[in-house]
C-alpha cells in the first residue's frame, strides 16, 4: 500500500511530534528546521502547497497573515515604542525588557511567520546584549531592528544593528569619545560579529574601527545621533 506523506521513511511508522501532532521527519524535515516544531496546522499547510512554495512563503513574512498572533501581542505596551516613549509614557510597573521576553515566547508559539522568529532568535544570539546591563527601554527597538532585517543581507543587518544604542551601551561605545577612546566596541565588532577571533584582523584594524565609532552614542531621546552636528560627544 502507498504510504502517506505523514509516514516515516523507516518502516512506515508515524513519529509523534510536538503538541500531540503526527509527523514524519523525512517528509517534514524542512518544516521542523524552519519552525519551532511541526504542528498539525503547519503540516497541513506544507502538504497543501509543497516544499518550494512553503519555503518561499516563510521567506516573505510580511505576506503572511499573522493577525491572530498580533492580537495576542496587544497585551504588551512597549513593543512598538521608541526608547524615549518607553521612558516617558509607560507606567513604572511595566518593564519593557520583560515584555520583550514574554512576547518572544508568544511569537514562537502562535506566529505563522515561524522562519522569521527562528532568525530573530538566531541574530539575537549573535548580536548578544545583556538584558540587565543597559536601560530596559532600549530592548524593544533592538529586537524590532533585528526582526526587520533578519531575513535580508548581513551587511544591511549589521549596518543597522551597530547603530542600536543597546549594542553601543553593552559594548562600552558610550565611553568611546574624542580624547578618551574605548576599543571594546571596535574589537567585538571584528571578533564576535564579523570576522571571528581567528579571522585575520590586526590591532591596527581594531584601532581603525574604534576611530570610526568614536563619538557614536545616544542623544537625549535614547536614539543614535544621525545628525552628528547635534551630538556634543561626536568626534574622530
Amino acid at each position: 500500500a502507498q504510504t502517506s506523506k505523514a509516514q516515516d521513511c523507516a518502516g512506515g511508522r508515524i513519529q509523534p511530534g510536538p503538541i500531540g501532532t503526527e509527523r514524519g521527519m523525512g517528509t517534514y524535515g524542512l518544516v521542523n528546521r524552519i519552525t519551532y516544531g511541526v504542528t498539525r496546522e503547519e503540516a497541513d499547510r506544507f502538504d497543501n502547497i509543497g516544499y518550494a512554495a512553503y519555503l518561499e512563503e516563510q521567506l516573505s513574512p510580511l505576506e503572511i497573515d499573522d493577525s491572530e498572533c498580533a492580537s495576542r501581542l496587544r497585551q504588551f505596551q512597549s513593543l512598538d515604542m521608541t526608547p524615549y516613549n518607553c521612558l516617558r509614557g509607560l507606567d513604572e510597573s511595566i518593564d519593557p525588557s520583560w515584555e520583550c521576553v514574554q512576547s518572544q515566547i508568544v511569537r514562537a508559539i502562535y506566529s505563522k511567520r515561524q522562519l522569521q522568529e527562528i532568525m530573530v532568535e538566531f541574530w539575537l544570539d549573535h548580536f548578544n546584549v545583556y538584558i540587565h546591563n543597559s536601560a530596559s527601554e532600549l530592548m524593544p527597538t533592538h529586537i524590532a531592528t533585528i526582526r526587520k532585517y533578519c531575513l535580508g543581507s548581513f551587511h544591511t543587518l549589521l549596518t543597522n544593528v551597530v547603530k542600536q544604542v543597546q549594542v553601543m551601551w553593552y559594548l562600552d561605545n558610550l565611553n568611546n569619545v574624542n580624547g578618551f577612546t574605548n576599543q571594546n566596541f571596535g574589537r567585538e565588532l571584528l571578533e564576535l560579529h564579523t570576522l571571528g577571533v581567528d579571522g585575520g584582523y590586526t590591532q591596527r584594524d581594531v584601532e581603525t574601527a574604534t576611530a570610526v565609532f568614536t563619538g557614536w552614542g545616544m542623544d537625549g531621546y535614547y536614539e543614535w545621533p544621525w545628525d552628528q552636528t547635534t551630538n556634543r560627544n561626536w568626534g574622530k
